[in-house]
């Protein structure tokens, strides 16, 4: 893990982050009290090189209003 923050890489993906489609995959969503949209449990962390996105964090989610 070092060597890749040496090399610029970053991870994302915290509870309480509000959903954005480019950088987060969501595996599932669920009826939950709080923010609609908002990461409820992050799965998997995901890793960004600079400003890119080298893999998108999997997150479940608060179900967001149709």
């Amino acid at each position: 893990i070092t060597a890749l923050q040496g090399a610029d890489v970053s991870f994302f993906g915290n509870v309480g982050d509000a959903y954005d489609p480019m950088r987060h995959e969501v595996l599932e969503e669920i009826d939950d009290e709080g923010e609609p949209g908002s990461v409820v449990r992050v799965v998997r962390r995901g890793w960004m090189l600079g400003e890119r996105v080298l893999r998108p964090a999997h997150v479940i989610i608060r179900r967001i209003p149709a």
